[in-house]
Order: C-alpha cells, then structure tokens, then sequence
C-alpha cells in the first residue's frame, strides 16, 4: 500500500506506483527376479552314443543308427557324426559295443547297486528335464532324433583289452543270434518312449581287423569317461535337487521404490488460528472513515452497511468481499477490514478462488503497523498481494522508513521473482524506504510473483494459494504461491514444512546490517478493494488501453456494470506460530 500525504493521519497509505506496470515475472519397477537356472539345461550337452553289431571276429554286420549329437540349452544348430566319417563311427560303435557287456557283467556281480545308481538317474534326469521335454513334444524324423543315454552304471574303474575279450567274444555270438536286436532300455536315458527311436542303417562293407583292434582300445576309454560322466552327473543332480527342495533360493528385497513416500515429518508451526466460517467478520474491523487514505474513487461502508448492501457476507467454507456493481456514482461503495488481532512473527497462509480484477480496480491483501505514537511507517508494511486493473502478476512489496536495502539479493539465486523497476526500468526497487532515492515516492522495495498469480488468469483457473513466513529470528520475510491443483500436501494437512517448498519467489532478508527486523512490529491483517486512486490513477491508460479516452475515477463512477468481477472470494486464513501467541 502506499504512503498518504504528510498532513493524513487518519490511517497507513498504499504506495504511490511507477506509471508503468510491475514487470511480469518470468513465468522400477523392480525387474523380475529370475528364478534359479534348471541343474542340467545348460551346464552339459546331451551325447549319444550307440554301438554297431559286430561278427565273432569282430567285423561289423549290422549298424545301428547312432549318432553323438551336442546341444545346447537354447535348441542351437545340431552337430552330428554320420556314416561317412568312417574311421570316427567306427571308434564310436565298437567302443559301445564293448561297453554294453561289461556294464552287464557289472550289474551281475552288484545288482541291486544298479538297479538304485540307474534308477537315481533316471529319476533326477526325468525331474530335471520335466520342463523341457514336455511328453507332447512332437517326434522329429528318424534321422534328425537325437539319442541320449543315461550314464552307464558300473563299479568298474578301469579295463583292459585282456580283461574284455572274453566278454567280447560272447557278445559275438549274442550278436549273430539276435542281430535285429537292439540295446537293452536300462542302457538308455530312461526319458519318454518317444524320445527314444532307434534308426537301423544297411550293413557296410567289412571292417580290417586293425581297425576293430584300436576300436576296443578306444572303447575301453570311453566307458571311463562315460562311467565317471554319469557318476558325476549322478552326484551333482542329486544334490540340486536335494538343495533346491530342502532351501529354496530366497528371493532378494525389492528395491526401494521411487513413489515410497518419505517419512513424515513433524511442522515446527502450530496452527493458531483458521478465521474462515460464519464469525469471520467478528475478528475484523470494518473500516468506515473517509476519504480514503491512498486516494481512491471509493466509500467504505461500516459493518451494517456492509452486510445490509450484499458486499460482505461469511459461511463455514467462504468469505465473500466486493464492491457495489449496480449504481452509478462518484464514489463507488466498497469494503475494507482489519483484524484485530496484532502479530509480530508468524505464518500466513491464504487460499483464495478469486481476486477482484478488472479496469479501475486496485485490490490489496496487506499487513501493517501503527498506532497513535508509532506512524505509518514505523512499524513497516508487508503487501502480500496487490495489483490494478487487469494486472495477471502480482507483487509484494515491503514499506518502512530509512535504513532498509535489500540491493544485496539476487533474483535466481535468492528468490524466484524479479525486482519491480524504480524510476527507470535499469534501476530495480530495492531499497524499502519509502523515500529512496531513484524510486517513486512510496514505491518500497517490491518483487514480481509467477505469472498468474491474480487477474482473470487466476480466477480462470480456481485460484490458488500465497503463504508468507515472517521470521525474525531467522531474519527474513519469504513468499510463495501455487495454483489451486499444486498446493503441497503438508498445508492440506495442517502441517506445513516451508522447508520443503522450495526457493520463494519473493525474499526479504531481516538483518542489522541491511534491514533490522524491529522495522515490523504489531502488523495486522487488511483486506481492502479500493479504485484509481494514487497506484491505479496513472497506471490506468496503460492497464485499460481501450478506456484511456476518459480519466479512471470517470469510467469507474458511470461503469457499475464493468466492476462484475470486483469481489474477493477467500476459501480459507489460517494463522501459525512457532512459540510467540497473538498479542
């Protein structure tokens, strides 16, 4: 607000403003966690072998259809030993023609050791491979089938060709009788029928004898590796699945969620007052005296006027201010309260749906000081929000007398605002007292809110909310403002944390070196909607272009009509403190 004349004492003053306008103000999720990896799909290929039929003097006569085949977990291209690599398959054939005999003669001396070491296998191969090899899996052609083998089960350790030829020579003559025949199914893997066909190919030419020599030699060889393949294998599937039945692998804690709120925390302000319900008026007073102290084409009207007029009424849920918007007249009937209450610190947050706008008006929610031996402004003034005519930018402005400079802070660094222009847009108002050098008389040190932050742009969108922090402990005075849909939660809840809401867009700092905080003392609150007079009179041919043909206080007295939107409505005024009470 601004200053009145030196020879008015009937009240604080508004301040008299730039003829230009303020300045508008620069407007996991958690991955799965894969389930432990099957013991055997991709830690081992999968190797067939089959044995050839072979005459008593250890020529091959009928072959069977074997062929090793490696794959991976992943059913990756197949590598397969054919027919026509032939020293290799016969190495391969006459190794598991010797092996078959005496894995036999084996299982004779200790069978029921065999019977258990086959049957474990089985059952760990089949518990393993349950998901793999579905029993509907489709049969692939004989030639493409891959045979697997269970590992033979035999206590023997090692061999020799002496130690084999005479198990060899009766597998001879077992042979010729029943050359159609294949191997025994206990020699096998032990999986579904269906994965288990057996090709027979056409008898080949005769094998030199040389050749059946190194094929025993290479045999005995390959039963150690399978043997101790399928003792190992034996050991290492028992013991998965013994450790997966008996401890399942814990599943790891979830990561923190981004969205996990954090921790409440307890306000330092305890609520003193929340004036918004039907007694709202009963902590104000309503201010009756003319002429109005800033100049204004306006006539207060006292409390029964007020109410008798319709410009003033309260509910449990909102306060209704205006102006008379019906009839013609040189001074437009209005309303201006003050509370009664005085305050020294505190936090002011208020909520509004809509703020008086419109050409010829100047509305003002304000704080001041004074009293018959301290004058305006001893005990400084705090403009929360002001603005004339059609202004969508609000400001907020400090008022006091000498030996307050706020030059010092820096917008973007101190506060998110930017500083309203002195006399000269080069020249910003920083320095508070009322007649600083470089400024209008009365223009105190003013910063620019966001953009929207009163005007048809507000009310357009639901309005929003200011909260002002006078701390003189701390030693500042700090503004915010939110639109109505990004209020922070903690003020909805009654527990607000101005730690937590970020740079203010407007900051004062309260210290003995720039601004002594003893410049506000006994500050209350005002309402007032006042028009033209010493801020909207020179500023009205720039804020209503359209109207400039005619002075302010003549539009305002002959366009009733043009003040509909000339009313305040407040949805809630709640009042905290830290320690001190309302005086």
């Amino acid at each position: 607000m601004a200053q009145a004349p030196a020879d008015v004492e009937s009240g604080p003053a508004k301040e008299l403003a730039s003829p230009s306008v303020a300045s508008e103000a620069p407007a996991y999720s958690d991955a799965p966690v894969a389930s432990p990896q099957k013991h055997d799909e991709k830690a081992k290929p999968e190797v067939t072998v089959v044995a050839e039929k072979v005459n008593a003097d250890g020529r091959p006569t009928d072959q069977l259809a074997g062929s090793a085949v490696a794959r991976g977990a992943g059913d990756g291209p197949k590598t397969e030993a054919t027919a026509s690599d032939a020293a290799t398959k016969t190495a391969a054939t006459t190794a598991a023609d010797e092996s078959a005999e005496p894995t036999r003669e084996a299982e004779a001396k200790t069978p029921a050791a065999s019977a258990r070491s086959v049957e474990q296998v089985k059952t760990t191969d089949a518990r393993a491979d349950q998901d793999q090899h579905d029993s509907s899996a489709p049969v692939l052609p004989t030639e493409q089938q891959s045979h697997s083998t269970a590992p033979l089960a035999s206590d023997s350790s090692a061999c020799s060709p002496a130690e084999l030829d005479p198990l060899l020579k009766d597998q001879d003559a077992h042979r010729e009788a029943n050359s159609e025949q294949v191997l025994d199914a206990p020699l096998l893997s032990g999986r579904d029928e269906h994965q288990r066909e057996i090709a027979r190919l056409p008898a080949e030419d005769p094998v030199p004898a040389t050749k059946s020599a190194v094929g025993r030699h290479v045999a005995c060889i390959l039963i150690v590796c399978i043997v101790g393949y399928g003792g190992w294998r034996a050991v290492t599937n028992t013991s998965t699945a013994t450790n997966t039945s008996a401890a399942p692998r814990p599943t790891p804690a979830p990561r923190p969620s981004l969205r996990t709120p954090a921790p409440p925390h307890v306000s330092e302000y305890v609520m003193s007052k929340s004036y918004v319900d039907e007694h709202f008026f009963s902590h104000f007073d309503f201010w009756d005296e003319q002429p109005d102290p800033t100049h204004g084409s306006v006539e207060y009207l006292g409390k029964d006027a007020a109410f008798s007029h319709g410009l003033a009424n309260a509910s449990h849920d909102r306060v209704y201010m205006g102006a008379d918007m019906l009839n013609v007249a040189s001074m437009r009937p209005s309303v201006r309260v003050t509370s009664k209450a005085q305050f020294n610190e505190g936090l002011f947050i208020i909520s509004l749906d809509h703020i008086p706008t419109g050409c010829g008006t100047w509305p003002a929610f304000w704080m001041y000081g004074a009293d018959a031996e301290h004058v305006w402004p001893t005990w400084g003034e705090l403009d929360i929000i002001e603005g004339a005519h059609k202004s969508t930018v609000s400001s907020s402005t400090l008022h006091t007398t000498e030996g307050c400079d706020q030059s010092a802070l820096q917008p973007g660094t101190d506060f998110n605002g930017t500083w309203n222009a002195g006399q000269s847009e080069s020249h910003p108002a920083s320095n508070c007292d009322v007649n600083a050098e470089g400024q209008w008389t009365n223009q105190g040190c003013g910063q620019a809110a966001p953009e929207g932050s009163m005007g048809a742009t507000f009310n357009g969108v639901g309005g929003g909310t200011f909260a002002v922090e006078w701390d003189p402990v701390n030693g500042y005075i700090r503004l915010w403002f939110w639109r109505s849909d990004a209020v922070p939660e903690d003020i909805a809840e009654g527990s607000p944390r101005p730690e937590a809401w970020g740079m203010p867009y407007s900051f004062f700092r309260l210290a003995e070196d720039v601004c002594p905080a003893k410049h506000f003392q006994n500050m209350r609150i005002v309402f007032d909607l006042t028009f033209c007079g010493d801020l909207g009179t020179p500023t009205f041919a720039d804020g209503c272009p359209e109207h400039a043909q005619m002075p302010c206080n003549v539009f305002v007295e002959h366009n009733p009509e043009a003040m509909k939107e000339a009313y305040w409505s407040i949805r809630a005024l709640t009042v905290y403190h830290k320690n001190a009470s309302i005086v």
